[in-house]
């Protein structure tokens, strides 16, 4: 099929190299250059990098559904339009403008966790699986018929970025199948019970500020999910840091202690009390400086047990 991609995040580069391998891929759109990192110069976005290696035409566009891009695309005359994290929502005149309609590749078991942290928000909610669906795009929010789900077991030491890993590897065999399915004129289409259906809004900064009267595996599942961005923020002694690797535990010596309180430094990481049970803190990212194991940290600073973690 003569298709165009749609996708900015890293995410998408497996489904973007399978397309190009097995369609006429025509041209990749992915969101301009935009400032980031410490210099905040203009970088491209991971899709833009792959596409460019790849020799293949790379679009821009500020707004995908601006008139001037809806007519660069019907120029460009693709069958099929291909969309996977790509960060824009896609209006009417874009989504029927290929006759075969626009797919899009969701690391999610829809209708559950619609919207743009699917990942992040099934690791924080302690879900034990989640997945992959390919749909058919309408104008809702990953409202559209589905076509191809697959299940995938969440592990209890997944973080966001290992099991984002996993879906996009997963997700690309799926779109696959799923394209060659299209092709063939036999793609199902099962339509979702929105009654059913749950939310992954965008991730905010202020998320990461830990909350330490918070059970002890919702802060794990919260550190597993927010590593990467915007990280668990933290305070001892007056320094901000960030947790970067903790573990739950039993104990029982968390009861009557204040939320954030440290009852053990040990050799592994510090035990500290939460509002439900404890979590061993093990690496820790002190700001200004290198991640570090907690016990580096604890031998050039005076951290003792009595000692209190608290919010900002």
């Amino acid at each position: 099929m003569r298709l165009a991609f749609m996708g900015s995040d890293e995410f998408a580069i497996p489904s973007l190299k399978t397309v190009a391998d097995e369609h006429e891929l025509l041209a990749v759109v992915t969101q301009p250059d935009r400032p980031r990192g410490r210099g905040l110069k203009p970088k491209p976005t991971p899709v833009k990098s792959a596409a460019e290696e790849m020799g293949i035409k790379v679009l821009e566009p500020e707004n995908p559904n601006d008139q001037g891009f809806l007519e660069t695309i019907r120029g460009i005359g693709p069958e099929l339009i291909v969309v996977v994290s790509y960060g824009h929502i896609l209006k009417a005149d874009l989504l029927n403008l290929p006759p075969m309609g626009c797919v899009n590749l969701h690391p999610s078991l829809l209708p559950k966790y619609r919207g743009a942290a699917p990942i992040e928000r099934a690791i924080m909610n302690g879900e034990e699986e989640t997945g992959i669906t390919t749909f058919f795009m309408d104008e809702g929010m990953d409202t559209g018929d589905i076509i191809l789900q697959e299940k995938v077991r969440i592990h209890d030491d997944d973080d966001a970025t290992s099991l984002k890993r996993r879906l996009a590897e997963l997700g690309s065999g799926i779109l696959s199948r799923t394209l060659r399915l299209i092709e063939e004129g036999r793609a199902p289409r099962i339509p979702q019970d929105h009654t059913m259906a749950t939310y992954a809004p965008k991730i905010r900064k202020e998320e990461g500020d830990l909350d330490w009267s918070l059970p002890a595996k919702r802060i794990s599942n919260m550190v597993r999910a927010l590593g990467d961005w915007p990280g668990v923020r933290t305070w001892i002694d007056g320094v901000e840091m960030k947790l970067l690797k903790v573990e739950p535990m039993e104990c029982e010596d968390w009861k009557g202690l204040v939320p954030g309180t440290i009852l053990e430094k040990r050799k592994d990481g510090w035990v500290v009390a939460t509002g439900c049970g404890c979590i061993l803190v093990k690496e820790v990212h002190p700001l200004g400086k290198r991640r570090m194991t907690a016990d580096e940290y604890a031998r050039g600073h005076n951290i003792q047990a009595g000692m209190r973690f608290e919010r900002r």
